[in-house]
């Protein structure tokens, strides 16, 4: 099942390590999770850096009546406009620990995902995905957000989950 917001499901390529916090609840579901791309970005695309990269704030709140936890990294799969998967590497940030956010009723969590707009040898192919389709930590139901920031190149690399 995919929830849609105005605001997937894919391998991790290496295992996520955590260090619990206080507090907690159960693991956010799609259903209680709002999410969006950082507004900012979706106003106009963001200016690539000098390298070649691009990168957005992947927010989301907790709508739901009860506190819940995200740790570690959404699993993610860019879609084109038929609904089709479209090929990705996905990379997790090295050297960033992966904690346990808690999101009481209202509070957010963001993730960082960075990618390349340039075509390569290492990295060939460059798509235009209409959907990012976001899967949480332990859940099965997918959040649909639509995608306005271009193209990307090859991999994209996310971080873990930190509060917002």
């Amino acid at each position: 099942m995919e929830t849609s917001s105005e605001t997937t499901s894919a391998e991790t390529s290496e295992p996520a390590t955590s260090r619990e916090e206080p507090g907690g609840g159960e693991p956010c579901r799609a259903g209680q999770v709002k999410a969006a791309l950082d507004p900012s970005a979706l106003a106009d695309m963001p200016p690539p850096d000098a390298s070649g990269h691009s990168s957005t704030q992947v927010e989301f709140t907790n709508n739901g009546g009860v506190e819940c936890t995200l740790q570690g990294y959404s699993e993610f799969v860019m879609v084109d406009a038929q609904g089709e998967p479209l090929p990705t590497d996905r990379l997790q940030k090295s050297g960033v620990p992966a904690e346990t956010v808690s999101l009481p009723p209202g509070g957010s969590a963001s993730t960082y995902l960075e990618w390349s707009i340039f075509d390569s040898e290492q990295r060939p192919g460059c798509y235009e995905p209409d959907l990012i389709r976001l899967t949480l930590p332990g859940d099965q139901e997918r959040i649909a957000v639509p995608w306005r920031l271009g193209a990307y190149c090859g991999a994209i690399t996310e971080s873990p989950f930190v509060a917002s």
